[in-house]
């Protein structure tokens, strides 16, 4: 496609805005810091790719791996959560420290 002409580009600049969507809805509703957005990005075409589409009658995931994607292990965005810290430390030292889930 001829440079700086994104009509010509009609599929992929949709799904562009439909990421950077999903994106944006996922760090406002947690009030997460705009650093995150790459980690947004990815966290929103994960669940594209797990999601039933208009084309397939199943979703991408399963028409690439012939296994039906499970939604189980699928977290909250931005709730606290603990880390094992494996730093070296003293004998009864935390060995956790509390973050936030991105």
């Amino acid at each position: 496609t001829p440079l700086y002409t994104p009509q010509r580009n009609g599929v992929a600049e949709r799904l562009n805005r439909t990421l950077l969507d999903k994106a944006r809805s996922m760090l406002f509703a947690r009030d997460l810091d705009k650093r995150l957005w790459g980690e947004a990005i990815n966290t929103a075409n994960f669940l594209k790719n797990r999601s039933p589409t208009k084309m397939l009658t199943i979703t991408p995931e399963q028409a690439v791996t012939g296994d039906i994607p499970k939604g189980q292990f699928l977290r909250i965005s931005g709730q606290p959560c603990e880390v094992m810290d494996n730093s070296p430390k003293k004998k009864l030292s935390e060995r956790t420290r509390s973050v936030i889930f991105v």
